[in-house]
């Protein structure tokens, strides 16, 4: 392909996906490019070139999409469309670099602000009934659930957990893959495979300490479910599984978990709200943000903050009722 200022912006992103995106990121950022790419951007705006695009080309085609860009109706919502403009201001940047472009008029579009969703925490009522109903559960799915209720794991960090990852002699779960089901980036007859891969980010490759109450936990499951293991406590098996070898579904996994909520008596939950939850008992009893950071494998303390700043909040305000009794 050659590369000048005349080649159409659909051209240039598909030079730009193949030749700098598409090894650089990882396997689901790279499906969200190509889906960005294809379904949006490449439809609309594909055709124009290089050398006549400018910010209200992009201003007009991201009102659209807010407005009408969903297939299903509607539109598409702030988060998608922030990372929709980033993805598209990386390959103009690229672009600059490359002398095509004069600027990156990405970098004067404006978007509507994101808005947070409210955030799901179960009751300590609530919690209590959950570990009834996990305790009494004789499915292996249910440990899914305990471990990431006491731990905070990720549904994907879950499922990708092995025997391996748990080291019993300093009482530590290494958190080092996630499994998910991700589509395929080639043409195929399968759309979708499960793809074995490394955590979120950098950060969320960690540890986390665990107590000898959890060793028993964990030493009890592993003998009610041994038939599904091999005899070394130390193999590449999986923490969750109903064949050797094989890591569960994720999807598997929030369906239980759906099923056992309702026995429980609980709405409105997902698996995620097992991670939430684990956030917001550990500011209550005290854990600072930047262990708590650590813990949950953030990118930086500052995601933790901003997530649970109205917890921080309360705790903040119960610490300075404490200070001013005296006073």
């Amino acid at each position: 392909m050659i590369l000048d200022i005349n080649m159409t912006l659909s051209d240039w992103l598909e030079y730009w996906f193949e030749n700098y995106a598409r090894r650089t990121v990882k396997r689901s950022t790279a499906i969200s490019y190509r889906g960005y790419i294809n379904n949006h951007i490449s439809p609309k705006v594909g055709s124009c070139k290089l050398s006549e695009l400018n910010t209200d080309i992009l201003q007009t085609f991201f009102n659209s999409e807010y407005d009408s860009g969903n297939k299903k109706g509607g539109g598409l919502s702030a988060k998608t469309l922030h990372n929709m403009k980033l993805m598209l201001h990386k390959a103009l940047s690229k672009a600059v670099d490359l002398e095509l472009l004069r600027r990156n008029f990405t970098e004067s579009v404006e978007l509507p602000q994101m808005v947070s969703p409210e955030m799901r925490v179960l009751t300590l009522r609530e919690q209590t009934q959950l570990m009834e109903e996990i305790r009494r559960s004789d499915d292996c799915y249910a440990s899914g659930v305990w471990i990431s209720l006491a731990t905070g794991l990720r549904i994907g960090e879950v499922v990708g957990l092995q025997w391996g990852d748990i080291d019993f002699d300093e009482k530590r779960i290494y958190i080092r893959r996630t499994v998910s089901r991700l589509q395929k980036l080639e043409d195929s007859d399968k759309k979708t495979e499960i793809v074995i891969g490394t955590p979120k980010s950098r950060k969320s490759i960690r540890y986390i300490p665990f107590n000898s109450a959890v060793e028993a936990r964990l030493l009890d499951y592993r003998e009610k479910y041994s038939n599904t293991f091999s005899a070394d406590v130390n193999s590449a098996d999986f923490f969750i599984s109903v064949r050797r070898g094989k890591p569960v579904e994720t999807k598997s996994l929030q369906k239980y978990f759906g099923k056992l909520t309702d026995r429980a008596g609980i709405s409105g939950a997902t698996f995620h709200t097992l991670r939430h939850t684990f956030a917001t008992r550990g500011i209550e009893k005290g854990i600072d943000p930047k262990t708590l950071s650590v813990l949950l494998g953030h990118a930086d303390v500052a995601t933790t903050l901003s997530r649970y700043a109205h917890v921080l909040d309360e705790q903040k305000r119960k610490a300075m009722n404490i200070l001013l009794d005296d006073m």
